[in-house]
């Protein structure tokens, strides 16, 4: 575990340095976000310079870039992994729907909050800065404005009506002689006493047209006449004139001037000046500075709140893009070990158990999962390698079994308890005729009758029975022992049976034909010496005796002694077959050519009948097989005999047809003798090629059993079943030799052209 957790550890480090292409990728994302920055640095300052926005400290437009080139490496991160999410999709790889619903959620959760806090935390500012700032000042300047506006109010009120009363003043000093034009010294006299009355720092008279005509006030320096503007008449609610009142100089605010029009012989404007006090003018001036500064803080307060604006956006974009990013980034970090996991587990579900997930550092108790199912599928490779080795070995062991069981002449059967058939091998399903299919799931007492009380015992003591059965087919009766065997169980009860089944026909055949032979020795032993002097009495007794006889004694005579003879050679050619059937030679095996063996046996059976058709089917090529020329000529020769007095005993000579085909296959040669006879008895069948078993009444039972005894001799195979149509059909098999046979060795011709076909009929 230890080992294995190293090993991980040490891959997830591999994997997590970075590659020339992911480094390539990066120094490329840092260079656009520099460029992004320097880009948006030269965007700022001239923005910001071209909008005026005066009071903005230098570093801003910077600080504006730095967060601009921040804000387009976050985009260029999110998109990244954003892209990765849609690679990871459309490549449908596991744990791509979690990793996007996942990364859809934390950003979620990581953006709305975000999204709010800053859409409030910047009205909130807005709201304050103008409530604390904006606001508040505004607030005092008013104050501070209306102020110095009542304060001028009233001295222009004072100056207006101090004007209006000279006035008065003015137009009885004119009804007095005292005017600019008949007494201008005194009428300057006047004024600089009405200066002093009514306490003006200075007096300027002028005619319409803007002329001087006279101006006291030592206290003053000579003032510039007020605009034009200022001449014009104006008047109050109640239609009284009313003097026009302004300062000289709006910055200083230390001097007033009222002007007021005259009427009567003193036409024209009076202008009437004041200096302020000092402590006042001061007040006022300030007054006015704090105007002017209320109103470039205007300015730059809505330039403050632009950049502001800007700058907070910009953060809000950065702060947002990273939150993204982060959920991103936590999505990944808590899907990415899920998805090597569930990749892991897709390649071990597939077979692949050699699998293992790349733990990392970063995966924390992830990671510890990595670890189990790497530490699991370890364990299952093991497991599996034991189970594979197991199988094999099993493997091994059933072939074992089945090429065994394949091998044994025995059939062999097993069933469950109830009967029902789970295996068999090959010599079972030949033995009972049937395949495998048909006898799978099939019940044994279904398919061997006999066997039913057989297998109740068993089933009833749980010990091995041993039976005889005989099962025939087609009248093909076979001899069988069957021995059903419990098998072995834990519990008390087993769980099946074993069924044996030995063919024992052959076995019971060649006992009986040694049985026979003996026997047949024997009675040619005793036969076989006492017959020859008989025959030679009765022919003596011929020869002595046959001219002395006359008449019915003499036909007698000769009827008797003939019968003798010819009695005695049927028994001397029954005691020659019995010879013949006890003492079967060994055979002299060599290589001939099966056609000209069969056209050997054939031809005599041609002349000496010729009321019947015999056909010969010859391929075109030699048939070499090795074997004893004399005997199978002689089993052929028994084959057509028997095939012959089939159809001549059966009284249709003259439609009587014998065939005979020499067939070549890869296994060995076959030769098939087929007649239209009268066939085969349907009783004894498979007794016919044992000894002394014969349905004719001359036939002495040994033809076929001298056919069978020479093809076993020659490791071939022999059987008779009925022809199609009618009649018998016998089979002689050989094994073929494995090269093929020279027909200039054996001095034998082969046949040249197609298929040999020949109709042979006597003459």
């Amino acid at each position: 575990m230890r080992s294995q957790r190293a090993d991980s550890e040490k891959g997830g480090m591999t994997m997590g340095q970075s590659s020339p292409a992911r480094l390539l990728s990066w120094l490329l994302i840092l260079l656009l976000s520099v460029s992004g920055a320097t880009v948006a640095w030269v965007f700022f300052a001239q923005y910001l310079q071209a909008e005026r926005i005066g009071g903005v400290p230098v570093p801003l437009p910077v600080a504006f870039a730095i967060m601009s080139g921040v804000a387009l490496l976050l985009t260029l991160l999110v998109l990244g992994r954003l892209w990765d999410l849609f690679r990871l999709q459309r490549q449908k790889l596991s744990g791509a729907k979690m990793h996007r619903r996942l990364a859809g959620l934390l950003s979620l959760v990581a953006l709305a909050p975000a999204a709010v806090a800053f859409t409030l935390t910047g009205g909130l500012i807005t709201t304050l800065v103008d409530e604390i700032f904006v606001e508040r000042i505004d607030d005092s300047t008013k104050v501070a404005r209306n102020l110095a506006n009542s304060y001028a109010y009233i001295v222009g009120q004072q100056m207006s009506q101090n004007l209006l009363l000279m006035e008065g003043d003015l137009m009885r000093a004119a009804r007095t002689g005292v005017s600019p034009g008949s007494a201008p010294i005194g009428y300057r006299r006047f004024l600089t006493g009405l200066n002093e009355i009514y306490q003006f720092s200075a007096l300027t008279h002028i005619d319409p047209t803007g002329r001087i005509i006279a101006s006291v006030g030592g206290s003053l320096p000579p003032q510039p006449i007020p605009p034009r503007s200022q001449f014009q008449v104006r008047t109050n609610e109640n239609g009284e004139v009313i003097a026009k009142f302004n300062s000289v100089d709006p910055r200083t605010v230390d001097i007033y001037y009222a002007v007021r029009p005259l009427e009567g012989g003193a036409a024209g404007y009076l202008i009437g000046y004041r200096r302020e006090g000092t402590q006042i003018a001061a007040q006022l001036t300030a007054v006015v500075g704090l105007r002017d500064q209320n109103r470039v803080f205007q300015e730059r307060i809505g330039g403050l709140r632009q950049a502001a604006n800007i700058g907070f956006l910009l953060l809000s974009i950065v702060l947002l893009l990273g939150a993204a990013w982060v959920g991103l980034l936590v999505a990944g970090a808590i899907v990415d070990p899920i998805r090597r996991l569930a990749t892991a587990a897709d390649r071990v579900s597939s077979g692949d158990l050699a699998s293992r997930v790349d733990v990392r550092r970063r995966d924390g108790e992830l990671g510890e999962l990595g670890y189990a199912f790497n530490d699991m599928t370890k364990r299952l490779a093991a497991q599996r390698d034991d189970l594979i080795a197991a199988g094999e070995e099993a493997e091994s062991r059933r072939r074992f079994m089945e090429t065994m069981l394949g091998a044994i002449p025995a059939g062999v059967i097993s069933v469950d308890r109830e009967g029902t058939i789970r295996l068999s091998n090959i010599s079972a399903e030949q033995i009972l005729g049937e395949t495998h299919e048909e006898l799978l799931g099939r019940s044994l007492t279904d398919v061997m009758p006999k066997l039913r009380r057989s297998f109740e015992l068993a089933r009833l003591t749980g010990r091995g029975i041993r039976e005889n059965v005989e099962r025939g087919t087609g009248g093909d009766v076979r001899s069988l022992v069957v021995e059903i065997s419990p098998e072995p169980a834990k519990g008390e009860e087993t769980s099946g049976f074993v069924v044996t089944i030995d063919d024992i026909s052959d076995l019971v055949t060649a006992q009986r034909t040694a049985a026979w032979a003996d026997v047949a020795r024997r009675i040619a032993h005793e036969i076989k010496n006492p017959l020859t002097p008989i025959q030679l009495s009765a022919e003596r007794l011929k020869r002595r005796y046959a001219n002395t006889l006359e008449g019915r004694d003499k036909e007698i005579f000769d009827q008797c002694t003939t019968a003798i003879v010819k009695h005695v050679g049927d028994i001397g050619r029954m005691v020659t077959e019995f010879s013949s059937f006890a003492r079967m030679p060994e055979p002299i095996m060599a290589e001939h050519d099966l056609r000209e063996v069969a056209r050997e046996a054939l031809f005599p059976f041609t002349v000496a009948h010729p009321q019947i058709t015999f056909e010969s089917l010859m391929p075109e090529e030699a048939v070499p097989v090795l074997c004893d020329a004399r005997l199978m000529v002689q089993a052929l020769t028994n084959l057509i005999k028997n095939a012959a007095e089939s159809i001549t005993e059966d009284g249709r000579a003259l439609e009587g047809r014998i065939e005979v085909e020499v067939v070549r296959e890869r296994a060995g040669a076959r030769v098939e003798v087929r007649d239209n006879g009268r066939g085969l008895p349907q009783e004894q069948r498979h007794r016919l090629t044992e000894p002394y078993m014969t349905t004719r009444e001359k036939g002495t039972g040994l033809g076929l059993a001298i056919v069978r005894k020479a093809i076993e001799d020659h490791d071939g195979s022999f059987s008779i079943t009925d022809r199609e149509g009618g009649g018998a059909a016998a089979t002689l098999f050989l094994p073929a030799l494995p090269i093929r046979l020279d027909p200039g060795q054996t001095g034998e011709h082969e046949t040249q052209g197609k298929a040999e076909k020949e109709l042979l009929h006597g003459d």
